[in-house]
């Protein structure tokens, strides 16, 4: 069953945001692009920042439609006509807008859980103690085509030539990040919603959830696995707002990849690079973030 929604799209609950015919054109064109890259600027409440950071516009005055595949109206081209590409993003924004959070939205692998690098710190290892000899390089390539859904993880095991393996075994080296759960229990509490957009498998994403408890807090999961795209992918970014029916700059998202980072930025979200200095704990991320 799906859970009830707990936050709303409108801004500060005044109403239904402007529209404009730039975000209704039929778009994948360059002139498509140009038009609504006119329309975002014209409807930006200040002027926009030209290192491309999106918490300096909002888009309140602006509705954006979610789109519902890549050859959409919001293509990125037309995002970075205003706002400038990704390299060009600041990791760390001068200040969130907590009052227009509905959503936070966690990465899972050095956010959530403490081992940042899963491959190279838990599954080299893991598959190294079970008779496999591939390189890492090539354990990389196949952990990501099981982590993009075109594999199972049982093929993933027995194609990489590793025995006595299992999905369970594996998944009990990974630890939570120190507190991380009173950090879930503390924002569930004031009611916002929270999500979870990582580049996982599906088998083992579930079992971890599963085993910590942290479907009693995050009610929603993005798992690469599952929607067969990556971060740092915009339609990871893209899939994540139109699954949960909010607007990107409602949603608050936190990785510990500058890459990620910046490309949430870039599709619109709110985002916090989680190991930036000052930034690396939970306690630290509490102080960030709360209260709004």
């Amino acid at each position: 069953m799906t859970p009830p929604r707990r936050s709303t799209l409108r801004a500060g609950g005044r109403g239904p945001t402007r529209r404009t015919s730039a975000l209704r054109s039929t778009a994948g064109s360059p002139a498509a692009d140009q038009e609504l890259a006119d329309g975002v600027r014209q409807f930006s409440p200040r002027p926009v920042s030209a290192t491309g950071d999106f918490l300096a516009t909002q888009g309140k005055n602006c509705e954006r439609r979610i789109p519902d595949a890549p050859g959409s109206p919001f293509s990125a081209m037309a995002f970075a006509r205003v706002f400038g590409t990704v390299g060009d993003m600041p990791l760390v924004p001068t200040a969130l807008h907590r009052d227009a959070i509905d959503v936070v939205a966690f990465d899972a692998m050095g956010v959530l859980y403490s081992s940042a690098d899963d491959v190279g710190e838990l599954l080299v290892p893991y598959l190294r103690s079970h008779g496999c000899v591939l390189g890492r390089g090539e354990i990389a390539q196949l952990y990501e085509e099981c982590s993009l859904g075109k594999m199972p993880s049982a093929d993933f095991w027995t194609t990489a030539g590793a025995s006595g393996t299992s999905d369970e075994q594996y998944c009990r080296a990974h630890r939570l990040t120190e507190g991380v759960v009173a950090l879930l229990a503390e924002l569930d509490a004031t009611g916002v919603r929270l999500a979870c957009l990582s580049n996982d498998v599906s088998e083992w994403s579930k079992l971890l959830r599963d085993r910590f408890g942290l479907g009693e807090y995050l009610t929603d999961w993005f798992i690469s696995g599952d929607i067969g795209v990556r971060k740092p992918d915009p339609e990871a970014f893209t899939t994540l707002c139109r699954r949960l029916d909010v607007i990107p700059e409602r949603i608050l998202f936190i990785d510990d990849r500058e890459e990620n980072v910046a490309a949430a930025r870039g599709a619109g979200l709110q985002a916090l690079w989680f190991g930036a200095p000052g930034l690396s704990t939970m306690d630290e991320l509490r102080k960030e973030i709360r209260p709004w």
